[in-house]
């Protein structure tokens, strides 16, 4: 039924979405390198990351490694592929001081074009301001609500962008049973205004999803400095800047009315069909959970 963890889907967001997305830079850098410090999980706290963005538009290579000096965080760009990896970190304070170290880029490692680029990351407000994640109080995860008009609630400390989506359950053309997305509302909440009831009834019976997320921190100086070769010589062009995103999830499912069961099971479908679709999630995965 629930996942015991949004993880999955969030790894997925940090890996493949978080890389796409475009700080501001300098006009003219060509070669620049993002970090998105970010929570993930079912609850505040339950997980944090430094996810690494490097652009190189103007150098040439076959390999790309950018990694910390003691090796917790690393990421590969190659032919066929890349990875990433980062240190399993519970706290936000133990996240800035896993960060707090050299770092090293290198291209065509082993190859007669290697290159070699030391820089440091200096950690500005991040290292002194507060970010604590988002936190829903209203519904809680995994619960089954009893209301199909709720009043969603949480607890924050910057604006959040939410999005309200139910699933269904279809057949994928393999033959496969998965679990069909479809996006309900999107709205904003604020530290001033942070509840939010739907404005027409949810559907019965459903499991639905609540998601918040902040947009993009900016804290003042958070960024890699230019990356020096062994003779002193920096990688042209170079920009670089950090983000803080913070992020909360709860799952939970809505109420079955006691008579007329048959009846609402089409009304759903009938409903669910006119709703904007969004992204599966498959049996096996489900039935990890």
């Amino acid at each position: 039924m629930f996942a015991k963890s949004h993880l999955k889907t969030w790894l997925f967001w940090l890996l493949f979405i978080c890389p796409l997305l475009s700080l501001p830079r300098l006009a003219g850098a060509t070669n620049y390198m993002s970090i998105f410090v970010e929570n993930g999980g079912l609850s505040p706290g339950d997980a944090y990351y430094a996810v690494l963005s490097p652009s190189f538009e103007d150098l040439s290579y076959t390999t790309l490694v950018v990694s910390s000096a003691d090796g917790r965080y690393a990421l590969t760009d190659q032919p066929g592929g890349g990875t990433e990896k980062w240190p399993d970190i519970t706290s936000f304070s133990d996240l800035v001081a896993s960060l707090q170290q050299p770092w090293r880029i290198s291209l065509d490692a082993g190859l007669t074009t290697e290159r070699d680029y030391t820089m440091s990351l200096a950690l500005g407000e991040l290292a002194t301001g507060q970010y604590p994640p988002p936190s829903i109080t209203f519904p809680q995860f995994g619960s089954t609500i009893d209301s199909l008009t709720p009043i969603f609630t949480v607890n924050t400390a910057f604006t959040l962008t939410a999005r309200l989506s139910h699933f269904v359950w279809v057949t994928n053309p393999d033959g496969s049973r998965g679990q069909q997305g479809i996006d309900d509302y999107d709205f904003s909440l604020t530290p001033d205004s942070p509840s939010w009831t739907p404005p027409a009834p949810l559907l019965p019976g459903m499991e639905y999803e609540l998601d918040v997320d902040t947009s993009e921190i900016y804290p003042t100086a958070f960024a890699f400095s230019d990356p020096l070769d062994a003779s002193g010589n920096a990688i042209p062009n170079w920009f670089s800047r950090g983000a803080v995103l913070m992020n909360a999830v709860a799952q939970f499912e809505t109420p079955v009315p006691e008579a007329s069961c048959g009846v609402y099971i089409a009304v759903v479908f009938a409903i669910a069909l006119r709703r904007v679709r969004r992204g599966t999630r498959d049996a096996a995965s489900i039935a990890e959970a």
